[in-house]
Formats: structure tokens, C-alpha cells, sequence
């Protein structure tokens, strides 16, 4: 009747280890395609990335609506960039 507890923190320290390198991989994705196609055109400009592992969303936080419709109009290009990172989203969120 009584399980071992060792075992289901096993499991969640895996999950969260897993949930964070992937939290890592997508950040970088996303600040390496930002440089590649905006360069230095991003300065004085603050960007946000916030990735939930559970619901598999990546949130793009802009602070200036140019730069955020600048992104929605490349969000195929990012799509294609990050499958060919071999990362896969359920949705993508621009703000």
C-alpha cells in the first residue's frame, strides 16, 4: 500500500532538470535568431523570453509595438529557425 517516495522525487528532480535545460536551449534559440536578424538594430531595446515547459508557450516580451509587429511579421522564419534547432512549440506568444 505504501509506495517509496525516493522514487517520485527521482522522477521530479529529472522533470526539472529536463524542463530547465530545455528553458535554456529555447532561450538561447530565441536570442540567436533576435541577433542573426535584427543585429545591432536591437540595442536600447529590452526583449523578454519566457518559456513555460509545462504548456510548451514561448512568451516574446517587447516593449516597443514596432518591435513587436516587426516580429510577428518573421514569426514563420522563427518557427522554421527553432525546428531546425529541433525545438518544437505549441505556441508562441508576442506581446
Amino acid at each position: 500500500m505504501l509506495k517509496n517516495i525516493g522514487n517520485l522525487f527521482e522522477k521530479k528532480k529529472i522533470y526539472l532538470n529536463k524542463s530547465r535545460d530545455k528553458s535554456f536551449l529555447v532561450k538561447e534559440a530565441i536570442q540567436a535568431f533576435l541577433k542573426n536578424k535584427f543585429g545591432e538594430l536591437l540595442a536600447g531595446f529590452s526583449v523578454g523570453v519566457i518559456y513555460d515547459s509545462k504548456n510548451n508557450i514561448l512568451t516574446i516580451n517587447s516593449g516597443n509595438k514596432i518591435l513587436a509587429n516587426e516580429l510577428a511579421m518573421c514569426l514563420e522564419e522563427l518557427n522554421d529557425f527553432l525546428k531546425n534547432k529541433h525545438i518544437r512549440l505549441e505556441r508562441i506568444v508576442i506581446r
